[in-house]
């Protein structure tokens, strides 16, 4: 296969330029990952909570006591409140003993936040925060407002606001980011695309992928938005680069299916260059896959990206010539 690389390879631009400390992209829906679990543990954790005993540590184990709800109870009707609108949500009984116990750094994701809100018509920062007294003596009734809990003078009413706020600042600033992830990921991008025409491909192939399952694994954590936008630039060109190494190994399936992942992550990045020479690298595909009509409109559609910088238009310009 490497053979044919001076006829059918897919040319490498520059990426290492084009690799700015801070780009545009879009936000990524963060995976919740799921705490160990042991059975004997989890049998603890499913336990019927006596009310009588210590005090609840925050409002949401005060009302599963209230309900008279074991852990697995809770989880069950978790569930069911996340079909009522619409999500296929679960929580583990351990996951869920952490969200009682206040032991959950910041506040749970919005998807999750928003079933907790419907299962017991409460705002989910209250929720996470320390039971009122008043709660013992009334019922919550789920899916509307309630004043449960609520303070009795206004200082107090204060001091719960501004708790809920550090709480909300502190979800917000969690990030998986370092502050040298994004520059290490560019140096290893830089010298990988440097080296790709001087050595053989598959040994470049294993560690570009390697390298793009740490993007992506950073990816389904939390960052700040322009952390997201980067590491999809970073995904992008690398699932570029596994495209090209695709075809060169003689895959064109496979690199056709790299090359749209890529240009997904060019989309959420926001970068025109990266769109254009992703759909450069597309039509060169098609081309040589014996398609010469959807690489003239691949070519085509890649003109309507005008890039930042660099020469994908004139490599474009060339594709469809040949097409």
């Amino acid at each position: 296969m490497r053979a044919r690389r001076g006829a059918r390879s897919l040319p490498v631009m520059n990426i290492c330029e084009h690799l700015p400390a801070s780009t545009c992209g879009l936000r990524t829906t963060p995976r919740c990952c799921v705490p160990y679990w042991h059975p004997r543990a989890a049998r603890k954790e499913a336990a019927v909570t006596d009310p009588t005993s210590e005090a609840p540590r925050t409002l949401l184990e005060a009302l599963v006591r209230q309900r008279r709800w074991s852990h697995q109870d809770f989880c069950d009707a978790y569930e069911e409140a996340a079909r009522e609108i619409g999500l296929s949500l679960t929580v583990s009984p351990q996951h869920a003993g952490r969200w009682m116990g206040g032991k959950l750094k910041g506040l749970p994701y919005p998807s999750q936040r928003r079933v907790l809100e419907h299962l017991f018509g409460v705002d989910v920062a209250r929720l996470f925060g320390p039971a009122g007294i008043e709660l013992m003596k009334s019922d919550v009734v789920r899916g509307g407002p309630t004043d449960l809990g609520r303070p009795s003078n206004p200082n107090e009413e204060i001091s719960m606001a501004a708790d809920e706020a550090a709480r909300i600042a502190q979800f917000a600033e969690q990030t998986n980011v370092g502050p040298h992830t994004l520059e290490q990921f560019q140096a290893d991008v830089g010298r990988i695309v440097t080296q790709y025409p001087n050595r053989p491909v598959y040994p470049l192939f294993v560690e570009l992928r390697t390298l793009r399952t740490r993007a992506f694994e950073k990816l389904e954590g939390r960052q700040f938005p322009t952390q997201t936008k980067d590491l999809y630039l970073i995904t992008g060109v690398l699932c570029g680069v596994l495209a090209n190494a695709s075809f060169d190994l003689g895959r064109l399936d496979a690199a056709e299916t790299q090359a749209r992942t890529a240009f997904l992550c060019a989309e959420l990045s926001g970068c025109n260059w990266l769109r254009a020479w992703i759909r450069g690298t597309q039509a060169l595909i098609a081309y040589w896959d014996d398609r010469p009509l959807a690489a003239v409109q691949l070519a085509e559609d890649g003109r309507q990206y005008v890039p930042e910088l660099g020469t994908a238009l004139v490599r474009l310009a060339a594709i469809e010539a040949r097409a």
